[in-house]
């Protein structure tokens, strides 16, 4: 081989030079642009952000210099700094130990190793300041002076934060109770399998929080991504394989290069669906796409390992491989950004707190679970290796529990180590108590508004002028009051466990207490998800998997990361392609806002139903307890109902609403546990909570104190009302506004009652049908003749009635308590003038005085069961009235010359009582009022205040002493076959009897939807009649112009009415109605009866 020459040794190493030039124009070197950088001295081997942290100790020097030193105000010491003597150090820190607030000290006071940390941390950052270094000397006995003398002299206290391990039994509480009791916080699909999937690998992994979820400040970039996992298949003996991956930290303590340097631990699956993290990381990994080849569940298990090989190594697709697995997820979607320790750590303590844990733990205690179980089959490298830790000291130092982990009886006695007590005192099952209240009791809530510091921060609210310090203040108020809470909070947990942990020794542990797992949220939860309720189970049991099973958990895991949490939907009813799943409706729902999607798709679900069925919509039933359309009249849905009653054990009676839809109805308690009732009316469901509570206010009225709660599971007796309504919140889950009486409470009679008088047998009852509803003109029957007429009379009263109601004299309303009076009024002089008054029996005495006669199916009256007329559709009138007067009044008055719109029935001269009245003008009026009515479509009579007249013939001969028609029973209804008293009309009258006959015969069960509609029309009626019962009024020339003006401008009655009666209170809506008519000009031919 030739020698090489030496020019060409020369004029390589030329090149060499060159390209180096060439590389560092490229990269832009200058030379002279960190010669003042490298020129100072490093001040100390701490990383930048430690250093910033020095830093911030020599602000509370400056800090102190102003305040204690008079300097001025904004003092900075810079370059050249003296530094201080250790009179002044001396001095520095105590004015530090009175200016902070400890956590772990009953008096408040700092601890040594908190001041020594800061005295620590002031010394170095003193140096890169000013440059000037504190002698060596004087920081050792500022550090002695603060560990010794402080402590004895009592102005630092030696309190240290006890240490636990938490262990398996604490993990697999606090999962079993993530997955299958009620959630502390709202998560979605995704959320729930990736915060069981990051805590496993926390237990398993021993790597600090930070580690997998970066703090926010520094989340850019960091967190657990794809490609710091390696996924492998590995063949098993009893399953096709195995799954085993290494898991990589690249974000640890102190490495200064993590793009390059990282730590692995390798982790394999476990059987057991708890310990299984390899299954939620397939799903994760499908949910995202992120796995080459495969895109289901159902394809990675068809996988196998070729033959002569044990492993098959997977890869991800590069475009997943620095994507995180751990991401934010909200309801709108799953973010990009890591899920952040701050975020995880919340989140945790509140999973901890909902597993009944009244003390928290941390990722730390997992670090030192997992070293502690290490140690004992490893050596000390081991150890300091999975700990990510230098020195093999550190676990000895720092990671040991305060209790010691020998069991030092059985090796004194030199049995075999049982470490069960150990476990317990290291662990965290010491602050693990079943039953653990969830929240503050309402009593304990309610004290909050009253705590001094709130009242303060309220009053700076209400003086504050500006909007930027109302909303600055309101922002303090809030943040100020989840502390007072929590704090309440805290303090009634630790009196609750202390009270529980005493009576079990009271009663010598022979009792067991009333503890009710909260699971009824996530019941329903899991029939809107059945892949949810499969997962509950499962991991409740934990029972090993066989590989088949895991492949149906995966494709559960995976099916809940997909779901669409935005709106969540009842099964039966979720859209298709964004729009509603019912064929001939196929509306778009993004039109629709968030919390009327579900309502629209499940009306809509109703009406396919109900033609299908062919039965009217409001007799179809919906069970919210499977998600099942019924027909309500059916025996079918009474069987099903009962059922459902003796599977209920749960205490949650309250509205579930999820993601915008109802998922679960609301019960009432008092109903559903009355065996007197059918199964349909006990198991009644309340689709908003403010009719609920309406209904339980009328319950709440009835009940006499103390009373035992109606729940059989709940054994709680109220000793008043305002224990009943916080026993209601706090056990039953009712909303807290059950805890404040209502302003309307008692005003209606218990709709319970009234479905038991007009409904009194149900298998009767599903035979009869619905009453049809009358036309303009019914037809008769060809069996009635024309000519016939059932009247029921009055008979002047023998003596007052009592009340008209059960509801008590001081609830209700003041003008219906006037009105009462006004009646008795006109009752007393009716008797005195021998005139129509109210019959002995208060039934009929009911139905002469408010025309509200008991309906079968109609309208919800106030009154209770033994004052309420039990003559179906009969009009109490008097036989004089049918006279015709010697004195007819031919033309009506201005106000009434119009008729007013109602159905055909009989129109009945009242001039007869009018006349007669020749005393007391008020009397007068109002009994004319009284008498003045006609008889609508169900047979109601109804009062008004114009004269009508009607054609007649001359009256049979009856008996004025016969009695009316007895009342019905609860368990029977009669058809009315014969009248007490007959009359012949003229063929010109509507015959009613027919009418009357056929209505009793076919009216129905009432239902919940007529109730509700006809309760707002009879409140409407008692309206309308307190004010028609007055003397009709002429209008004024201000009221009329003021009713042209609002029909020119709103153009309908029913918008007229309610501005009209703001501005005149006094108008009734049927006198506005014939004044609106009289206005108002005729645009066809009035078919009014003439007057005789």
């Amino acid at each position: 081989m030739a020698k090489r020459s030496e020019s060409w040794k020369a004029s390589q190493l030329e090149k060499k030079r060159k390209a180096r030039r060439e590389l560092r124009q490229q990269r832009g070197y200058d030379a002279s642009a960190y010669r003042q950088k490298d020129a100072e001295r490093t001040r100390g081997r701490a990383s930048t952000k430690t250093k910033e942290s020095y830093r911030e100790r020599v602000r509370k020097y400056e800090e102190f210099l102003i305040e204690e030193k008079n300097m001025p105000e904004g003092y900075k010491i810079g370059e050249g700094y003296p530094a201080p003597t250790l009179k002044e150090l001396k001095e520095f820190t105590r004015w530090l130990i009175e200016s902070t607030k400890g956590r772990l000290a009953d008096d408040g006071r700092p601890t040594k190793n908190t001041i020594k940390v800061r005295a620590q941390e002031f010394v170095p950052g003193f140096f890169l300041e000013t440059g000037n270094e504190i002698s060596s000397q004087d920081a050792t006995e500022l550090y002695y002076w603060i560990e010794n003398e402080l402590v004895a002299e009592g102005v630092l206290s030696a309190i240290r934060k006890p240490k636990y391990n938490f262990k398996l039994r604490d993990f697999e509480r606090a999962i079993i109770a993530f997955w299958a009791t009620n959630d502390p916080f709202f998560m979605s699909g995704r959320y729930r399998v990736q915060f069981h999937f990051i805590t496993l690998q926390f237990l398993c992994t021993g790597s600090r929080v930070s580690s997998f979820t970066p703090a926010s400040v520094d989340k850019v970039g960091r967190g657990l991504r794809y490609k710091n996992i390696e996924l492998v298949l590995f063949r098993a003996a009893n399953a096709p394989w195995r799954i085993g991956w290494r898991l990589d930290q690249q974000f640890v303590k102190n490495n200064k290069d993590p793009a390059n340097t990282m730590f692995g631990t390798a982790i394999w699956d476990c059987d057991e669906p708890i310990y299984s993290g390899g299954l939620f990381l397939l799903a994760l990994a499908l949910a995202d796409n992120a796995l080459y080849g495969f895109s289901s569940p159902e394809e990675v298990f068809e996988q196998r390992i070729p033959e002569g090989q044990d492993e098959l190594v997977l890869r991800w697709n590069e475009d997943a491989k620095n994507r995180c697995i751990v991401r934010k997820v909200t309801a709108a979607g799953v973010s990009e950004d890591p899920l952040t320790k701050e975020m995880y750590a919340a989140d945790f303590r509140k999973i901890l707190a909902n597993a009944c844990y009244f003390v928290t733990a941390t990722v730390h205690a997992m670090r030192r679970a997992l070293g502690a179980a290490v140690k004992g089959k490893y050596s000390s490298a081991h150890v300091a290796q999975i700990l990510t830790q230098k020195s093999k000291t550190v676990y000895g130092n720092d990671y040991l529990a305060n209790c010691s982990g020998v069991d030092v009886f059985n090796a004194l006695m030199g049995k075999p180590a049982d470490n069960t007590h150990i476990d317990y005192f290291q662990g965290y099952s010491q602050f693990h108590e079943h039953g653990l209240p969830r929240r503050l009791p309402i009593e304990e809530e309610q004290k909050i508004d009253t705590d001094p510091q709130l009242i303060t921060k309220a009053t700076e609210i209400r003086n504050a002028e500006s909007d930027d310090d109302i909303k600055r203040l309101k922002r303090d108020y809030n943040i100020l009051k989840r502390k007072i809470y929590a704090s309440m909070y805290q303090q009634f947990q630790s009196e609750w466990v202390q009270n529980q942990r005493d009576w079990k020794i009271l009663t010598r542990g022979r009792e067991r207490p009333d503890f009710v797992e909260q699971t009824a949220e996530k019941q329903a939860q899991c029939k809107v998800m059945p892949e949810l309720g499969r997962l509950a189970a499962i991991m409740s049991s934990n029972v090993p998997l066989s590989f088949d099973e895991k492949a149906v958990v995966v494709r559960d895991l995976y099916t809940q990361c997909l779901r669409d949490f935005d709106v969540v939907y009842r099964p039966g009813e979720e859209p298709v392609e964004g729009l509603c799943s019912v064929a001939s409706c196929s509306h778009s729902l993004e039109m629709l806002e968030k919390p009327t999607r579900s309502n629209h798709i499940h009306t809509c679900v109703r009406q396919e139903v109900s033609r299908t069925m062919g039965i009217a919509p409001r007799q179809v039933k919906y069970c919210w307890e499977c998600y099942t359309f019924f027909d309500g009249d059916s025996l079918e849905f009474e069987r099903h109902c009962a059922s459902h009653l003796l599977s209920m054990t749960s205490q949650h009676y309250e509205v579930m609403v999820y993601r915008h839809t109802t998922i679960r109805a609301g019960y009432c308690i008092e109903c559903m546990w009355d065996d007197k009732r059918a199964a349909a009316r006990r198991m009644r469901a309340f689709e908003r909570s403010t009719e609920l509570r309406d209904h339980l206010e009328e319950h709440i009225e009835q009940k006499s104190w103390p009373s035992v709660c109606s729940d059989p599971l709940c054994n709680h007796a109220s000793t008043n009302e305002l224990d009943y309504r916080r026993h209601l919140h706090d056990v039953h889950h009712y909303n807290k506004t059950i805890c404040v009486r209502s302003k309307k409470a008692c005003k209606k009679r218990l709709s319970s009652m009234q479905d038991e008088e007009s409904t009194p047998d149900r298998d009767y009852c599903m035979q009869l049908k619905r009453p049809r509803k009358q036309g303009k003109k019914p037809s008769v029957p060809p069996s009635t003749s024309t000519k016939e007429l059932k009247i029921a009379f009055w008979e002047p009263p023998a003596m007052y009635l009592k009340a008209f109601s059960s509801v008590p004299a001081q609830e209700e309303d003041e003008d219906h308590e006037s009105l009462k009076g006004m009646t008795w009024q006109a009752v007393n002089h009716c008797r005195s003038l021998n005139l129509p008054g109210v019959s002995q029996n208060s039934q009929t005495a009911r139905s002469a005085t408010f025309g509200t006669p008991d309906l079968t199916d109609g309208l919800n009256s106030r009154s209770s069961p033994s004052t309420t007329s039990s003559t179906f559709g009969v009009a109490p009138i008097d036989p004089r009235i049918l006279e015709t007067p010697s004195a007819l009044l031919c033309q009506p008055v201005e106000e009434t010359e119009q008729p007013s719109a109602r159905s055909p029935g009989m129109y009945v001269e009242s001039n007869y009582a009018t006349k007669q009245l020749k005393g007391n003008t008020l009397l007068q009026e109002l009994f004319a009022d009284l008498a003045q009515g006609s008889v609508d479509s169900h047979g109601v009579a109804v009062p008004e205040t114009d004269n009508r007249t009607i054609d007649h013939a001359p009256l049979s001969p009856i008996s004025l002493n016969a009695k009316p028609a007895p009342s019905l029973t609860d368990h029977e209804l009669k058809p009315i076959d014969e009248a007490d008293y007959t009359t012949q009309s003229s063929s010109d009258m509507h015959v009613i009897e027919g009418s009357i006959k056929e209505a009793v015969e076919l009216t129905g069960p009432m239902t919940r939807a007529k109730a509700k509609e006809l309760a707002a029309k009879a409140c409407q009626r008692s309206k309308d009649f307190q004010t028609s019962g007055r003397k009709a009024r002429p209008y004024s020339q201000e009221e009329d112009k003021l009713l042209k003006t609002l029909m020119r401008k709103l153009a309908t009655f029913e918008a007229v009415t309610p501005a009209f009666q703001k501005r005149f209170p006094g108008r009734s809506a049927i006198s506005l109605r014939k004044r609106w008519s009289v206005i108002r000009s005729p645009s066809r031919r009035s078919t009014r009866l003439k007057p005789l």
